[in-house]
């Protein structure tokens, strides 16, 4: 508790009431909602297009439907629960009252298809799924219990007769989309000693304040929108939900309610600032993906007073690097620099250490990773450099790294020359094998509005740009930017 007294957001009060909550609830999720559920109705709650709970709402609600789960579908400690939902107030509630229950939680996107999800279930022996009536199908064959939204919880059962919500411990599991259509599961068990530092870290670096109001655009069932969850509940503020994401709707919102902070993805803010000249926002928060320098310079461009904060992590580690809004200044295309607790190592493919801006393999040390008994480290995939600074560079994926006549070719420097073209809106760069079984580089683009691509004027162009090794040699121009599984 120490560490936790020198931050100037915590008082004697707020302290005391973390201590108790985790006493009367253990580590769990719900221990944190209890903590905060005596704030102010109109400076703290939680909404979504259907909904809105101040935070002793929440709690109390929550707490009903971990009672109402144990006694119709018997979770209880060490139960496997799987909640596959898009981001509403239900899928919070649901989130609490399972954690607050002592259960393994899983998190799946409910937009994957069937097959994903029985990859899945083959591997799990699971006691309950909770899911929107939407997603409902994707179940229904299987011979697992299924707890639906709309479901009406019986408010009568006698909270008094059984304390089952008494000092649990729990872990959250979040899938990523693995290899072959099988999720891959990201286990993570609570623990206050290991998150301390970079919980702590993140709010200093973000500049993150009490009773702020907060648009979480970032899909819950991801690990960096859980993260987004929590810290903002932690601080207090108004939170919005929208099940969906729709650029004309968010962007609508944000000029209209002047949030303080939004949540977002890259490609999530590259739709709404091509739509928009301005936006009222104060801070934008950007993770989940690498965010490409041109999205970085047209916010500076277009709203010079918005804060911007690059983070970034894997589904493994959680959040380890932050760029923050001066360092973006200096280094558009930076991650930052690692938070606390974590060790950065970039190596060369002999393992040895890589030196001052040479490429390498990233590699994440960290207490709080998922999995990580022996606390080794961990390859992110990545490909990165460091410069004298300190500053962190991601270069792309190991994986997607071409090698045209024994040059290295890294796709997203590819894409952060194609991001100059003044015509281009999108741009993402891939390999491909040509009829004579050579490496090329191929590159899908959306152009923007009423520009029209042609090709010999384009190499034209990049040739005063790249060397001839790094010029596509193969173009698809599509209509819309894709979606991605995050949007």
């Amino acid at each position: 508790m120490k560490k936790v007294s020198k931050l100037n957001i915590l008082g004697f009060k707020e302290i005391f009431a973390i201590a108790k909550s985790i006493n009367k609830h253990g580590f769990t999720l719900l221990a944190l909602l209890d903590s905060v559920k005596k704030t102010n109705e109109k400076e703290a709650y939680i909404e979504d297009e259907y909904e809105h709970l101040s935070y002793s709402e929440l709690y109390r609600e929550s707490v009903l439907m971990s009672y109402y789960l144990n006694e119709k579908y018997n979770i209880k400690s060490n139960s496997k629960v799987v909640i596959a939902s898009s981001n509403s107030v239900q899928f919070v509630k649901s989130l609490f009252a399972v954690s607050g229950l002592g259960s393994a939680i899983f998190l799946l996107n409910p937009n994957q298809k069937r097959d994903y999800f029985t990859a899945f279930l083959k591997t799990q022996k699971v006691d309950l799924i909770i899911a929107e009536r939407e997603s409902l199908n994707n179940f229904s064959s299987l011979q697992i219990p299924l707890f639906c939204y709309d479901e009406i919880i019986d408010l009568s059962i006698n909270h008094n007769k059984k304390n089952i919500l008494k000092r649990k411990k729990g872990s959250i599991a979040v899938l990523s989309s693995g290899t072959k259509g099988i999720p891959k599961i990201e286990n993570r068990k609570f623990s206050i000693k290991k998150i301390l530092n970079p919980f702590f870290d993140i709010i200093q670096k973000l500049h993150l304040r009490k009773n702020k109001s907060t648009l979480i655009s970032i899909p819950l069932y991801h690990g960096y929108g859980i993260a987004a969850l929590l810290l903002s509940l932690f601080m207090t503020q108004k939170i919005r939900l929208f099940k969906g994401f729709d650029a004309k709707k968010t962007s609508e919102f944000l000029n209209q309610k002047e949030i303080d902070y939004w949540i977002s993805v890259p490609l999530m803010i590259q739709k709404v600032y091509l739509k928009e000249t301005a936006l009222n926002i104060k801070t934008i928060i950007s993770g989940g993906d690498v965010l490409q320098s041109n999205i970085v310079k047209i916010i500076h461009n277009k709203t010079p007073l918005t804060k911007l904060y690059n983070l970034y992590g894997t589904s493994e580690t959680g959040v380890c690097t932050i760029a923050t809004h001066e360092d973006l200044l200096k280094y558009p295309d930076t991650i930052g620099k690692n938070i606390k607790g974590v060790t950065v190592k970039i190596k060369k493919t002999d393992q040895n250490l890589a030196t001052e801006n040479k490429i390498g393999n990233l590699f994440i040390k960290c207490k709080w990773s998922a999995d990580n008994k022996n606390n080794t480290d961990i390859a992110t995939g990545d490909l990165a450099l460091k410069n004298k600074e300190g500053y962190l560079f991601i270069k792309g994926r190991q994986d997607d790294m071409i090698i045209i006549g024994g040059e290295n070719v890294y796709p997203i420097e590819v894409e952060n020359v194609i991001y100059k073209n003044p015509k281009i809106q999108w741009v993402k760069a891939k390999k491909v094998i040509d009829e004579n079984q050579k490496t090329k580089i191929h590159v899908d683009l959306v152009m923007n509005h009423k520009a029209v691509f042609n090709e010999i004027e384009f190499l034209n162009w990049m040739s005063n740009e790249v060397p001839n090794y790094m010029l596509p040699k193969f173009f698809s121009v599509l209509e819309n930017i894709p979606a991605t599984k995050l949007i």
